[in-house]
């Protein structure tokens, strides 16, 4: 196999990670995010209580049944870095699929269901099926595939149940939902906890309460996932990240960069996969 270019181990990395963090755009009608209520009026915001907030929060989720969209890619992985663009296609709790290509040339295609990865490397004539733990031993944060597409719908995710998100405080101009106690110095020591396994945060537009950045930080494995979201799109009065950074700190290293186009939403879509003859099948 090539060690460099789209149909290598790292770029099949490389694209299961964009399936896995891209939130998805949902409107072609692109738009300026409001400014916060605080930024607004000039007067701090208001705190709210995290129930509120999660309430919120999760009344401002997407739902929908069938997805299609064109992504432009630029990643940093461990140093070597790549360009790309993505065909993706979805239906809801079911598949997942998309087409890898560079210089408008497939290099490659991944399906995803619910307990199986398929691969096809068209550079190197190859292709690989596997069960869902191949894909988790591929990441540095290990998703199920309700996570997945809770984080391609651009809704809110986490590593420990709902209950957990027990503190709420504003930080300039955002709301945050947070693992941890709400109080700074408490907040400080918490932070130095060596049992304390994962602290999550998560930053809320106070308009329209969408994730406007989120970060995860699993200190006993020492490794951070952060993700943040720029240019908000419009539709049925939600608002849906068109620009996302990735970055991922830890033993796999990764910083992505997202951007998407012409999206269909709620249009049954057709995931075509055939293994080609004559392609050998990976190790």
């Amino acid at each position: 196999m090539k060690q460099s270019g789209p149909g290598n181990p790292v770029y099949l990395y490389t694209g299961i990670l964009f399936i896995i963090i891209g939130t998805t755009l949902f409107s072609c009608k692109i738009i300026k995010m409001q400014k916060p209520v605080g930024a607004v009026s000039g007067t701090p915001l208001e705190e709210k209580k995290p129930e509120y907030l999660i309430r919120k929060m999760d009344s401002a989720r997407f739902d929908c049944l069938w997805l299609s969209a064109k992504i432009s890619a630029e990643t940093d992985l461990a140093g070597k870095t790549n360009s790309f663009s993505v065909t993706l296609r979805m239906k809801k709790d079911s598949l997942m699929w998309m087409s890898i290509s560079s210089l408008g040339i497939e290099a490659a295609r991944v399906c995803i269901t619910r307990d199986s990865i398929r691969f096809i490397d068209r550079l190197n004539s190859k292709y690989k099926t596997a069960d869902f733990n191949y894909l988790k031993s591929l990441l540095p944060f290990a998703l199920d595939f309700e996570a997945m597409q809770s984080v391609l719908f651009g809704n809110y995710f986490s590593y420990l149940s709902r209950k957990e998100l027990k503190s709420s405080y504003v930080d300039e101009k955002y709301y945050i939902v947070s693992t941890l106690r709400k109080r700074k110095l408490k907040r400080s020591l918490e932070e130095k906890e060596p049992n304390k396994r994962i602290i999550q945060d998560v930053w809320l537009e106070p308009n329209t309460f969408r994730v406007a950045k989120m970060s995860v930080d699993d200190n006993k494995l020492k490794r951070k996932l952060i993700v943040s979201y720029d240019n908000f799109t419009e539709t049925d009065s939600l608002y849906f990240p068109h620009k996302e950074d990735i970055r991922m700190e830890g033993d796999k290293p990764a910083h992505i960069s997202l951007e998407y186009s012409k999206v269909s939403v709620n249009k049954p879509q057709e995931f075509p996969f055939s293994i080609p003859e004559g392609y050998e099948q990976m190790r």
